[in-house]
């Protein structure tokens, strides 16, 4: 509920400003890409590496 509030009290005209130019589209596509990039291969990591017997026993 507090996060509803939040996005009801926003201006969104007063932070329009901020968006043009589209860099901020363009850091938060790169933050995701990298952050998906990372938690696949520390998944892969963990499941090949580290714990090897984990994805045997999952697979069955």
């Amino acid at each position: 509920m507090p996060l509803v509030s939040i996005g009801l009290e926003t201006n969104f005209r007063e932070l329009a400003q901020y968006f043009k130019g589209g860099k901020p589209l363009i850091l938060y596509v790169v933050g995701q890409s990298f952050n998906l990039a990372l938690t696949l291969f520390m998944a892969w990591l963990m499941f090949e590496k580290v714990f090897p017997q984990a994805a045997e026993v999952l697979s069955k």
